[in-house]
């Protein structure tokens, strides 16, 4: 049986974070715990992994305090390992929808939102068409929570889970 999985709360991803390693004096700075909100947008496997490789590298740093350069590392970590529900999510999706992925992947450095002329102006000046199969794959990816609307029924668009974009940027080619 299938059951989507909700996102958890800001608060509830800080509670993950400090209760578990609370007994072994393991402290996050505020920075580095916004910033672990901000990639995973409390989405409970990429919180879990991230949570995980904080440990890992915190047993090997030898290192209670935990920064925001200690989640870049970790966060490098993760996307030169590939890990494989990444993977299953490009694999997953169609051709439509991995164009729109690195290509909103590709607009959005640098800005915060892309809107879906820029991503289909961006796409066809690389060759590719595609009628309203952008929308299509657009209002898919939003439905699988891979990318979100500034607002419902919005024409701007983000990745809902940072982690993802860093993923996509770091190991598929441009479009």
């Amino acid at each position: 049986a299938y059951k989507p999985i909700t996102f958890l709360k800001a608060d509830e991803v800080e509670r993950l974070m400090i209760e578990p390693v609370a007994e072994f004096g393991v402290e996050y700075d505020p920075l580095a715990a916004e910033r672990i909100i901000q990639v995973t947008a409390g989405h409970p496997y990429f919180t879990q992994l991230v949570l995980h490789e904080m440990m890992v590298h915190h047993n090997e740093s030898q290192r209670n305090y935990l920064t925001i350069a200690d989640v870049e590392q970790v966060t490098e970590r993760i996307l030169e390992r590939g890990e494989a529900h990444f993977r299953h999510i490009w694999a997953e999706s169609t051709g439509e929808e991995r164009l729109v992925l690195g290509g909103t992947a590709e607009l959005l450095n640098g800005s915060s939102i892309v809107t879906h002329n820029d991503l289909q102006t961006y796409l066809a000046q690389l060759g590719y068409e595609s009628g309203d199969g952008w929308q299509a794959a657009l209002d898919s990816l939003v439905s699988r929570d891979i990318l979100s609307r500034s607002v419902s029924k919005s024409a701007r668009y983000r990745f809902k889970i940072d982690l993802i974009r860093y993923w996509i940027e770091h190991s598929q080619p441009t479009p």
